[in-house]
């Protein structure tokens, strides 16, 4: 399978996370950024941390998604459950997929 575009930068994981600076395990955060990006390849069919969707709301949408995803799976326990709110999202994701057919 193809790999995603990472739509998460490390700056903008610590800020989700809300990590230290001296936080160092950042083959993990790697690992749940691809993670979360392929999955939003595999649950939509888009790649959207490529340019093309730069600065759009769909991939602004992802991100936050991404970002809920990566959380979710950092912390891993019922306080960061955002299963409901990614599902939403990947609703709407396909949803603006749909509108620019």
């Amino acid at each position: 399978m193809t790999q995603a575009t990472l739509l998460l930068t490390q700056e903008e994981i610590f800020e989700r996370l809300d990590l230290d600076p001296d936080f160092s395990n950042l083959s993990l955060l790697n690992s749940l950024n691809q993670t979360a990006s392929d999955f939003l390849l595999k649950r939509t069919g888009r790649d959207w941390g490529k340019a093309e969707f730069a600065n759009t709301v769909g991939q602004n949408l992802a991100k936050n998604t991404a970002a809920y995803w990566v959380a979710m799976n950092f912390y891993n326990d019922d306080e960061h459950n955002y299963q409901k709110a990614i599902d939403y999202s990947i609703a709407d994701l396909l949803d603006i997929i749909i509108s620019e057919e």
